[in-house]
């Protein structure tokens, strides 16, 4: 049985990781800019926040793509290099967890896509839209093998 199926079987609490966006600005990132494009930018201080979630005990990471759609990424004039910056979270922290040492650790683990709004304010979008805003960057998790591909519509 893989880790995943072990943890989830397990009715025991799983850790995750967490505010990813909150540890790059503590890492220099600055306000307005796209925590996506960190990834290819600043890959070294990405894949150290990684380390330190698996170091800290998270036996699932997450990837640094939660504003990974092209809906989002336009908002940083980024969304035609939506597959080049969802491909670069995906090899981060799969480098990240190939390289760990722990045990119980997801290493096919979660491809995090989210955030469909902008700094201006929630687009008004149709069922449609949103999902067309999505279909670009959902092959990724694919890529590198990712398990579980959450997404949320806002």
């Amino acid at each position: 049985m893989d880790a995943l199926s072990t943890l989830l079987q397990s009715g025991k609490p799983i850790l995750l990781d967490g505010a990813m966006g909150t540890m790059l600005m503590e890492a220099g990132m600055e306000a307005g800019e796209s925590p996506e494009e960190w990834n290819v930018l600043h890959p070294d201080k990405v894949r150290k926040i990684h380390q330190a979630y698996i170091q800290a005990g998270s036996q699932i990471i997450l990837t640094n793509s939660f504003g990974g759609s092209s809906i989002r990424l336009e908002t940083h004039e980024l969304a035609d290099r939506v597959v080049e910056l969802n491909r670069a979270a995906g090899a981060n922290a799969r480098a990240e967890a190939d390289g760990a040492a722990q045990t119980g650790l997801v290493r096919k683990g979660l491809f995090r896509l989210s955030s469909t709004h902008s700094s201006q304010g929630f687009h008004k979008l149709s069922r449609w839209s949103n999902r067309s805003g999505y279909q670009d960057c959902l092959g990724c998790p694919i890529c590198f093998g990712a398990r579980i591909c959450p997404c949320s519509p806002i």
